[in-house]
């Protein structure tokens, strides 16, 4: 379906270096260059992939998004992670199977220098997540791909607060009650408790998401990997934007809460 694909970089240089070293381990190669920008693409093909020089401006897309190269075998999966490593990558998932994504899927997942989310993958896919699912009341076992964003609340949602991406429209609905059954509880135990109880809570939640997607204690074993990954990733992602909503908005947030 995608003829090709462009991200912005701020600086071209070390992106190229990145990208020569992490794609040459798939088997792919530079298809033309200027001082502004670099293509990849299949030997003698042209290219599939461009880094743009933006400067300043180069901002990588926010949760949901990454970029899946396509590996002839397991090993260069392998390589391309350690190169990236090597070239100013970040970890985001080491090589290995990944059974909520098919049965012989294979991936490595890194973060490029300019943020952006990029994997190495072979095996059949098939499609996210795609295996026999039972529904619960968090949806379906939750893949790369879902992606929530952040709720920017103070300390319940406000009306009119951007939606975050992929969500519906309960989604608000739903936080506020978790908060304000915490704020209820809080005016008997102290925060510290309430909020203890409701990490546990929520992870106990999540730990049925995953195994009620599941057949058997081994199909979730291979999965928990995974599953610890996704989640973790998530709250870092919900709970830094909301740290930083109250750095920005710490006077009228904690005046609305009452402090």
């Amino acid at each position: 379906m995608l003829h090709h694909v462009s991200l912005g970089v701020a600086d071209l240089q070390r992106s190229a270096d990145f990208y020569d070293a992490v794609l040459r381990e798939l088997g792919y190669v530079r298809a033309w260059a200027d001082s502004t920008a670099v293509g990849y693409g299949h030997p003698g093909g042209g290219d599939k992939l461009a880094i743009k020089l933006r400067g300043s401006a180069a901002v990588a897309p926010g949760p949901g998004f990454h970029l899946a190269f396509a590996a002839p075998d397991r090993e260069s999966v392998v390589r391309f992670h350690e190169a990236a490593l090597r070239h100013g990558g970040r970890d985001n998932g080491p090589p290995g199977p990944r059974p909520a994504y098919g049965q012989d899927y294979y991936a490595a997942f890194v973060i490029d220098p300019d943020g952006h989310h990029v994997e190495a993958v072979v095996g059949r896919p098939g499609s996210p997540c795609k295996r026999r699912r039972r529904r619960s009341p968090a949806g379906s076992w939750p893949c790369r791909e879902i992606g929530y964003h952040v709720v920017k609340s103070v300390p319940i949602a406000r009306p009119g607060t951007p939606m975050p991406e992929n969500t519906d429209d309960k989604f608000f609905e739903r936080a506020d009650a978790h908060i304000t059954l915490s704020n209820e509880q809080a005016k008997d135990e102290t925060r510290g408790k309430v909020s203890a109880s409701m990490m546990y809570a929520t992870a106990r939640f999540n730990a049925w998401v995953g195994a009620s997607n599941c057949e058997s204690g081994e199909e979730l074993a291979s999965a928990r990997d995974e599953a610890i990954e996704y989640f973790v990733g998530q709250y870092r992602e919900m709970l830094t934007e909301n740290l930083d909503a109250y750095i920005k908005n710490f006077d009228e947030y904690m005046q609305a809460a009452g402090e």
